[in-house]
């Protein structure tokens, strides 16, 4: 059986010039970056390597870019540079920034709108000096909507309080562009065709880190521990065609999203997009079958050789409303329905017949209510 991919949020397939890339320090090169012999300054040429072209990719100088095991540990370090006092973040963050925030202590959700956009009037209103700082995603990873980052960042510039945004969806469908007023962004590997376990935290200069993890000089003291050289020789590469194929990615990435869309109607599915409205990630879909649980469309796409997704995959393993859909108002009936699509830049046409086809079986087959 063809196997169809179509959970590209959760996780990339690797591309194979990254794992070409990597395999000289997955079997010869063994050296440890913080040693002075020949293989030690290989991999440490190797690692600030892939350090410049992350920190191209991301529009900031190399100094800035801390390596960290993924987004998560990107966004709890995050957490760690910005003063006491109560925050300010997004009712649509991913579950590991709400939890990296709220271990700081009082934290006020923004509400988003029916669209998925957040409240740009309430963080005005919100956002005084006295903040500790504030938390926005650049794209949510269930809908693909875009959030006004670059608005939020100028008012945070206005007031001198520090943001934070977790940028992890953005690179595979969208050009990034580094807001002006932002003090941290986090990244993930495995969301722009690189290894899973790494990622990075670039930091605004002069804003000062406490390292979580403490006991070694690595990553100018930001961060202790030996490097994962093949996994950020990975990064990097993956980070450099990020950027030098962006343009090709994002056309591609609405083209399929059109194409599915489109063969889902011709195959007389009845659906319901999230998110539909504003400035969305291309090849990002929250999508209701109406009457057709999400868990039963998960169980029942996997059996035709279809893989997507329920909500946020760290979240994911019990058919629970998202909270992202329930910021957005959307009711529980409702939010139990939706599945996520999400595609990639080796897809094609075909793919997506297929998987609207597989989609319009599915649909007739599993007809129990939530």
């Amino acid at each position: 059986m063809i196997r169809h991919f179509c959970d590209w949020n959760a996780g990339n397939p690797l591309d194979p010039r990254v794992l070409e890339a990597m395999r000289p320090f997955l079997e010869a090169n063994h050296g440890n970056p913080s040693s002075l012999h020949s293989e030690g300054r290989l991999a440490r040429r190797a690692v600030e390597e892939a350090r410049s072209s992350v920190a191209e990719f991301a529009g900031v100088d190399a100094r800035d870019v801390v390596f960290t095991s993924g987004a998560t540990e990107s966004n709890h370090l995050a957490v760690t540079t910005f003063r006491d006092g109560p925050w300010l973040v997004s009712a649509i963050e991913h579950p590991c920034m709400l939890a990296a925030v709220d271990r700081r202590g009082q934290a006020e959700r923004i509400p988003v709108a029916a669209s998925g956009v957040i409240d740009l009037g309430f963080v005005n209103r919100r956002l005084v000096a006295q903040l500790g700082g504030v938390a926005v995603m650049g794209a949510n990873n269930e809908t693909g909507v875009i959030q006004p980052v670059r608005e939020v960042a100028h008012i945070c510039a206005v007031h001198g309080v520090p943001l934070h945004v977790d940028a992890s969806q953005v690179p595979l469908r969208a050009r990034f562009d580094w807001p002006e007023g932002a003090t941290t962004a986090s990244f993930s590997a495995h969301k722009m065709r690189g290894p899973k376990g790494v990622g990075a935290l670039v930091i605004r200069p002069g804003s000062k880190v406490i390292p979580m993890l403490a006991g070694g000089s690595q990553e100018r003291e930001r961060r202790a521990g030996t490097e994962n050289v093949a996994g950020i020789v990975g990064f990097g590469v993956a980070a450099r065609f990020a950027r030098q194929e962006s343009v090709e990615r994002v056309a591609l990435l609405a083209q399929l999203d059109a194409m599915f869309l489109k063969a889902l109607k011709d195959q007389g599915v009845s659906f319901e997009l999230h998110g539909h409205g504003p400035e969305r990630l291309p090849g990002a879909l929250a999508i209701r079958f109406m009457g057709v649980s999400g868990e039963g469309m998960v169980m029942g796409l996997d059996l035709e050789g279809v893989a997507i997704g329920l909500g946020s995959a760290c979240s994911s393993g019990a058919a629970r409303p998202s909270p992202v859909l329930a910021a957005m108002g959307v009711g529980k009936q409702e939010n139990l329905e939706t599945v996520r699509f999400s595609f990639g830049p080796t897809q094609s046409e075909a793919d997506m017949l297929a998987v609207a086809s597989k989609v319009s079986l599915v649909v007739k087959r599993v007809s129990c209510r939530v």
